[in-house]
């Protein structure tokens, strides 16, 4: 026993088969059991193919999935208290291993939506003061 559920059965919870003699150590690293059967062959698929190290995969997602979630959902602490989803992510690795990269890859469709956005905003700001400042200010 090693303390990873995922690790002492070979079929993780979600459903996607591994073998715990055929994981590598990257993979032994991050439990990405704790995923969706589809977001975990995604992971897999990237670490395989990209060379991506599983745990800066699992961090970055779920770094972009708070980002994602942002303000749109606030938990009630207290009677007072209230907070949002929040994570931060340190990467600590060696140059050249893929930590940017990782990162890069789930954050990308957030970086293209914030980038179309802007030029919405942008586009109804040249509007609004084309027409002399008239209405509510975007």
């Amino acid at each position: 026993m090693n303390g990873s559920p995922a690790l002492d059965n070979p079929i993780l919870k979600n459903g996607v088969q591994k073998d715990s003699k055929t994981l590598s150590e990257s993979e032994k690293t991050f439990p990405i059991e704790v995923f969706p059967k589809e977001v975990q062959e995604i992971i897999l698929e990237l670490h395989r193919k990209a060379k991506y190290p599983i745990e800066y995969l699992g961090g970055a997602l779920l770094s972009a999935m708070a980002t994602a979630i942002g303000t749109t959902h606030i938990c009630k602490l207290d009677d007072d208290k209230f907070d949002c989803a929040m994570l931060w992510i340190v990467m600590i690795g060696n140059s050249s291993t893929n930590k940017s990269r990782s990162i890069q890859t789930f954050f990308e469709p957030i970086v293209q939506r914030d980038v179309e956005l802007y030029k919405e905003y942008k586009q109804e700001l040249d509007q609004w003061w084309d027409s002399n400042c008239v209405g509510k200010e975007p």
